[in-house]
């Protein structure tokens, strides 16, 4: 937690104060690496703080929740008109993580200062009517990570285009444009993926504008999505790319990376201290 200025302590401590919040929102893809920033202010005007704007909404907030260490573990925001980036939990929860920083503002101090109130992550959301109330978990959610992430199993344990793996996406990647969805958004047809064999998308991804979808199958010029895309329509442009079944057979023939491969199909599954 940063020291603040005396000027910022007098003007907490005064009888009189104009405090606001600042909520700054945002994501990176991890397929366009391309970052959607969201900034908004609890108060009635705009505010303009280290060169970008905050603009009004009708955000609240519950007290932080501290665990037994004394540390921020979880927030609830409540936001009166339903917005991005709320509006992505309709359907399903965004692919990508959305972080959250909350500052407060002494709108009247000459030189502008915030003191730091959370910073974490959206976790989930609820809706009422054209209202949404928003579930954060702190930082330190971020850190409850499994390790070591590499494990001994029969499946590759490499992320299909990540570093590791070593295979370029661009290589294995389609440009097209939507000739049918269905009414759930599902069921996607387009004539680039008939260029490619069956299956040959399956477990794939599909990518519409800055949203991607895990693609369940892939038969001829239709591919199933695990999930909608909000928004998605006929004669959207999009961009799919191949699947992997994460086996040493598919590394080797589909992507020829079987350097990188890093399944172990031939480590007994019969474990012997199970045995009865």
């Amino acid at each position: 937690m940063k020291s603040q200025s005396a000027a910022f302590i007098a003007k907490e401590e005064g009888q009189e104060r104009f405090p606001g919040e600042l909520y700054h929102i945002w994501r990176t893809s991890a397929i366009t690496s391309v970052t959607e920033h969201w900034r908004h202010t609890s108060g009635d005007v705009a505010v303009v703080y280290d060169g970008e704007t905050y603009a009004p909404m009708e955000i609240t907030r519950d007290s932080p929740v501290f665990d037994e260490k004394l540390e921020v573990n979880t927030i609830k925001l409540t936001v009166k008109h339903l917005s991005q980036p709320a509006a992505e939990f309709i359907s399903v929860g965004p692919a990508d993580l959305i972080w959250i920083s909350i500052h407060k503002l002494h709108r009247d101090m000459v030189t502008e200062e915030t003191s730091p109130i959370f910073i974490g992550q959206l976790k989930n959301t609820s809706f009422q009517g054209v209202s949404a109330q928003i579930s954060c978990v702190g930082f330190e959610h971020y850190l409850k990570q499994v390790v070591p992430r590499y494990r001994y199993g029969p499946g590759c344990q490499h992320t299909l285009y990540d570093l590791k793996c070593g295979v370029t996406r661009a290589s294995y990647t389609a440009a097209g444009i939507i000739s049918g969805l269905s009414t759930s958004g599902l069921v996607v047809t387009a004539t680039i993926f008939n260029n490619q064999p069956t299956d040959y998308y399956t477990l794939g991804f599909l990518l519409c504008g800055s949203y991607y979808r895990m693609i369940a199958s892939h038969s001829g010029s239709v591919i199933n999505l695990r999930y909608p895309i909000q928004g998605m329509k006929v004669g959207d442009a999009i961009e799919v790319s191949s699947g992997c079944d994460k086996t040493r057979a598919t590394c080797n023939t589909k992507f020829n990376n079987l350097v990188n491969n890093l399944s172990f199909p031939d480590i007994p599954k019969d474990n012997p201290a199970l045995w009865v």
